[in-house]
């Protein structure tokens, strides 16, 4: 299992790479990274595994949101109202609420207030993920929590303007 492209090996290296580097004997340094392996591979797949689930539940859960924001919204497709399905779907922008549908019921904005709440408990549970495992500062990983962020706070901000 890989998630991000990080698998069982780069987490043992990222978690344990200082103190088997310290291990001046090449031989014993491997034996131990080979136990190190094997011991943790279980539990390091599952967690793998399970920030897979957790990031995959973000990206449906942000598609969503974009999908019922854009059909909250009228078909016209004057610029505030492009601006407002962009920054939804992409956490990119900002849009002008003076230009907004004002028909969008209380329930129908407090429905994705509740999908971004969701998302964001989501996004929490993946961060505790990651950081069991030790990997939460790798770019890749790191660049992947800060664009779902991202994209969080964009939608949030674009809900609230409705």
């Amino acid at each position: 299992m890989a998630f991000l492209g990080i698998d069982v090996a780069e987490c043992i290296d990222v978690k344990y790479g200082d103190s088997l580097s310290a291990i001046e004997d090449s031989v014993s340094r491997d034996r131990l990274k080979s136990i190190l392996t094997e011991a943790s591979r279980d539990f390091i797949n599952r967690k793998l595994s399970e920030a897979q689930v957790y990031y995959d539940q973000i990206q449906e859960g942000l598609k969503s949101l974009s999908q019922s924001a854009s059909s909250m919204l009228t078909m016209s497709t004057t610029p505030t109202n492009t601006a407002l399905v962009v920054a939804v779907s992409t956490g990119a922008g900002t849009a002008d609420a003076s230009g907004l549908v004002s028909g969008v019921k209380s329930s129908q904005k407090s429905s994705l207030s509740g999908g971004v709440s969701t998302c964001v408990s989501l996004l929490s549970s993946l961060t505790g993920v990651l950081s069991d495992l030790g990997i939460q500062e790798l770019p890749a990983v790191k660049s992947g929590l800060d664009t779902l962020s991202e994209s969080l706070e964009g939608a949030r901000v674009a809900i609230s303007l409705l």
